[in-house]
């Protein structure tokens, strides 16, 4: 008798795991093309482990690596400087980078997991590709919901870019906490209630649900990278990592605030246990920061280089800062003795006049002590730059050129060349007018002083002079 009761209390728990596992919402992540194929892509992994901690089921698709495996005469349209191939619909096209059988397959491949939500990740350079396979998947399956997330998503960019009705709704900023929100309407009503971080845009009509306030990042799991596919990842010595987000200064060309808001820095216990729990999983002790700039807060920063000198973590990392004026010799020092062993600075310019209109926020001489006391401290510094912002002449131009011959010892290489462009929701957008800023039939601006053939011009010149006193490592 009692044999028998066993079993059927160990049936109903049984029944109770399949009923629990049935009600779990199932939610696909997808990550389009083009991106790099080195490192596996950061937010996803950021997004599937929310949703895991939420109790919800996550599967990630980078079509991304699909295309780059399944496609070897087309792996040159992966790269970053063919990325434009994928935002202009007439080279798309002319390119035949995707067709119908492409599409068809991988939503198949979606369809095939019953998903009841679909997130894609959708940059500048995604969104045509994002909005084809958004169609292919409603026509194969008109129930399921779509979301957009990632920098494409913004009321500037849904008013003036192409969109599709196939998607439902569009994450703006931050996606853990929205996507979580959204997750849990769909398991309780099958639909998306409207919540703060989320643009509708049906029929050409925008309605905005608010303004989400930026969320605790310490309060957030660590990345969950087992949904990708990490065998396919060309380097398999580094991880990717995000010691803090956002930034405090409003450069006039960028849009990133829009995303990431103001800076935040995790703790150092948050990201010591990410970066061991990297170790141990994946044999890594290189780490690539994709901080928008980590040393925004130089009291957390220290304190996080002194608990990896603490627990003798045998690692190095690097990524991208901002030029510091209060940034010490000796911090410099304890940062490299801490595993920092690359920086990347966007410069921009090195003309006093044109970093006072981008909004910089630092003079030419912080610049120059900066670079030599990193040089000093033994720690690679890499340049990004950028030509024909409005307001620079030709001597401000080359000013730029004289200052990197002149503190050529302390610039190991130029990691970024780019003509200035006219991002939505960027300062230069929009306040055209103070800029003077107009659009040709080509989508080109130029305002009295500059035009696409001057800016293409100074770029020329730029790559002709500046190599021969320091080398170009574009893309590292």
């Amino acid at each position: 008798m009692k044999s028998a009761n066993k079993k059927k209390m160990e049936k109903k728990k049984e029944t109770k795991k399949e009923k629990k596992k049935e009600k779990n919402l199932v939610v696909a992540l997808v990550h389009m093309p083009p991106y790099g194929i080195q490192m596996p892509p950061l937010g996803i992994a950021c997004l599937a482990a929310k949703l895991k901690e939420d109790g919800h089921e996550a599967f990630a698709f980078d079509f991304n690596m699909d295309y780059f495996c399944s496609f070897p005469e087309k792996r040159q349209f992966i790269d970053y400087n063919k990325a434009f191939f994928w935002s202009d619909k007439k080279r798309f096209e002319s390119a035949n980078l995707i067709n119908d059988k492409i599409l068809d397959k991988w939503a198949d491949a979606i369809i095939q997991k019953n998903p009841s939500l679909v997130g894609f990740s959708v940059t500048d350079h995604s969104c045509i590709v994002a909005n084809a396979l958004s169609d292919t998947l409603k026509r194969k399956s008109p129930k399921l919901l779509i979301i957009y997330g990632g920098p494409f998503c913004s009321e500037q960019s849904l008013q003036f870019r192409e969109t599709t009705d196939s998607v439902d709704a569009y994450v703006v900023g931050e996606g853990e906490m929205t996507l979580s929100e959204i997750a849990s309407s769909v398991k309780k009503t099958g639909k998306i209630a409207p919540a703060k971080g989320i643009l509708f845009k049906k029929n050409g009509k925008i309605t905005d649900c608010g303004v989400r306030e930026p969320c605790d990042i310490n309060a957030l799991p660590i990345p969950d990278f087992s949904v990708l596919p990490m065998d396919k990842y060309t380097r398999k010595d580094v991880m990717p990592i995000l010691m803090s987000r956002g930034c405090n200064f409003h450069c006039a060309f960028c849009s990133d605030y829009v995303n990431w808001n103001h800076h935040r820095m995790r703790s150092p216990e948050s990201i010591i246990s990410e970066i061991e729990r990297d170790i141990a999983i994946y044999g890594v002790h290189e780490f690539h920061c994709n901080d928008l700039a980590f040393d925004g807060d130089l009291n957390a920063l220290e304190a996080l280089a002194d608990e990896i000198i603490r627990r003798d973590l045998k690692i190095r990392w690097f990524g991208q800062g901002r030029i510091r004026k209060d940034m010490s010799p000796e911090l410099f020092k304890k940062l490299r003795k801490a595993g920092l062993y690359r920086i990347t600075l966007g410069m921009e310019s090195a003309s006093q006049n044109v970093l006072n209109q981008m909004r910089k926020g630092y003079l030419i001489k912080d610049a120059e002590k900066f670079i030599s006391d990193s040089k000093k401290a033994g720690i690679i510094t890499m340049t990004m730059w950028m030509v024909g912002f409005p307001g620079e002449t030709w001597l401000d131009f080359f000013k730029t050129i004289s200052f990197i011959i002149r503190n050529r010892r302390n610039i190991d290489s130029i990691s970024s060349l780019t003509k200035c462009n006219v991002h939505l929701e960027s300062d230069l957008f929009i306040n055209m007018e103070k800029y003077g800023i107009n659009f040709d039939n080509d989508g080109n601006w130029y305002n009295k002083n500059l035009d696409i053939r001057t800016r293409e011009k100074r770029e020329r010149i730029f790559r002709a002079i500046v190599p021969l006193f320091v080398p170009f490592r574009e893309n590292q």
